[in-house]
């Protein structure tokens, strides 16, 4: 029964897919004005990031065995984790680049470099929809929760990242009993 729970889930992820790439297509035709360029390289993104989804999705239900499908999602969602975070990591850099050429009045370059983050911006957006996908589908298992960890987390400023003041119920040593009253 499970088995067939997750095939259902990723045709169902599958056809989900096909039908984003018909939408892109449509808008792809759609858009020819030289004012949408920008619209047109996110749209090139997320149009690649949904055909490579498709295309892995549809190899991985020819596999007859459940450990196999199980295995091929796994495998799939730890791909697009890894693209999801290098365009991540990408886009930081051509941030930083950006801003240095803007502080430099290289406005040139800084408008390549814009250009060039609409489309890293994308990149990440649809590798990360991807992996969310994935992850709903097959979950996390102890294999998988390091790489599903944000290795570059130190880049980030502090504001950014989610800190808990709350002391672990474990590391919590009580200072005194209550005896019983007498």
């Amino acid at each position: 029964m499970e088995h067939e729970t997750l095939r259902i889930k990723t045709a169902k992820l599958r056809r989900k897919s096909q039908r984003a790439l018909g939408v892109y297509r449509k808008a792809e035709r759609s858009s020819g004005e030289s004012s949408k360029q920008l619209q047109e390289a996110q749209l090139i993104e997320w149009k690649s990031v949904n055909e490579t989804l498709t295309l892995k999705l549809s190899a991985a239900l020819e596999e007859s065995a459940q450990k196999g499908l199980s295995a091929r999602l796994m495998a799939l969602r730890d791909f697009f984790h890894s693209h999801w975070r290098e365009a991540e990591t990408k886009a930081y850099r051509r941030q930083q680049e950006l801003l240095s050429a803007a502080q430099n009045a290289e406005y040139i370059k800084a408008a390549g470099l814009a250009q060039e983050l609409v489309s890293l911006k994308a990149r990440e957006q649809a590798n990360r929809a991807a992996y969310s996908e994935l992850q709903g589908l097959v979950g996390r298992t102890r294999g998988t929760a390091a790489s599903a960890a944000s290795p570059d987390q130190d880049r980030k400023p502090a504001s950014q990242t989610q800190v808990s003041n709350e002391p672990l119920a474990a590391n919590v040593i009580p200072l005194r009993r209550r005896t019983s009253q007498r």
